[in-house]
């Protein structure tokens, strides 16, 4: 419910539908699609019909300093019948394990089996400096559609370039900053001269 934190949210939402993304078996819903629901009057039996999906996960999602919140539930959307809910708590450096143990509590509950690959890429081995998963945050809150790059892609890159600044261990800020530059080159934008 806080506008200043929506970003966040939205940001930990992506994160989240990557990590589910990975597991092979399971077919995760790209953010584009997803999040045009975020403010809708539809019911969840309505929205599971629209995208052709059994079960949606929801959440929330709160940040106080350095501590964040995550509560999430499956719900089978054929019926709107709760089947599962947590609620996990962690220091905002151990944001990537938490994500990744949504993932894995997800996966149990679906009764997926993970392959070691799949265990393996949801067993992240490293903290992240909050500022710098902020800055990345607030990059991917204000990248757009590829068409219009020029616009939004200088901004972007600020904020993925502070991130790996912050915390050069930080990867997923390298990939996203590396992408952006690549598309800007893409259709011809000189990052040197910003006017």
């Amino acid at each position: 419910g806080d506008p200043g934190q929506e970003y966040f949210a939205d940001g930990m939402t992506e994160a989240l539908i990557g990590d589910l993304a990975k597991l092979g078996s399971l077919s995760a819903i790209s953010r584009t699609s997803v999040m045009r629901y975020k403010q809708t009057d539809k019911s969840l039996p309505e929205i599971a019909r629209e995208l052709n999906v059994d079960g949606i996960i929801e959440g929330t999602v709160m940040r106080a300093g350095d501590r964040v919140r995550i509560t999430a539930q499956l719900i089978d959307a054929r019926n709107d019948r709760h089947l599962w809910s947590d609620r996990y708590d962690r220091e905002l450096r151990d944001v990537l394990a938490l994500q990744s143990d949504v993932a894995r509590a997800i996966a149990r509950q679906i009764d997926l089996e993970l392959t070691p690959e799949e265990q393996a890429a949801l067993t992240p081995t490293r903290t992240v400096d909050p500022r710098a998963y902020d800055a990345y945050l607030r990059g991917l809150e204000i990248r757009g559609p590829s068409l219009l790059i020029r616009g939004w892609g200088p901004a972007v890159i600020e904020h993925f370039e502070r991130a790996v600044e912050l915390d050069p261990n930080f990867a997923e800020s390298w990939a996203a900053l590396a992408e952006v530059r690549q598309e800007l080159g893409i259709v011809g934008f000189n990052l040197r001269y910003r006017g």
